[in-house]
């Protein structure tokens, strides 16, 4: 049940960005210039179309689904840490939040450099 939900959920949030992205995309199709027609042929604008809704389809789904998964996996464990621990976890949680978080800071910057 629970993984069924979660498929339901995943293919509802695709859908609505799907549509968020067309209307996007259509306004800025729309509002281009016509020089930009000109010079690009309609198959490489409908290519376009089709391999961003490729990418929405498939790549959100499949990335929303991996990071809920791992949010509720997370909290359930660091929930069955601080049960077992009657909440001295806690403690400790603060500082290595921090850290943490300035790991993630520096690995984003760095991840962000090398895809250029």
């Amino acid at each position: 049940m629970k993984m069924a939900w979660r498929w339901v959920a995943s293919q509802n949030c695709a859908r609505s960005h799907a549509s968020v992205f067309i209307l996007l995309l259509h306004h800025s199709i729309l509002r281009a210039p016509i020089a930009f027609f000109d010079v690009t042929p309609i198959g490489r604008v409908l290519n376009r179309f089709a391999a961003d809704m490729d990418k929405v389809d498939l790549e959100l789904v499949q990335s929303l689904q991996q990071g809920l998964s791992m949010l509720f996996s997370i909290l359930g464990a660091v929930s069955a840490i601080i049960a077992a621990t009657k909440g001295a976890f806690l403690i400790p949680m603060i500082p290595l939040g921090y850290v943490y978080y300035l790991i993630q800071g520096w690995f984003r910057k760095t991840s962000t450099e090398l895809q250029r």
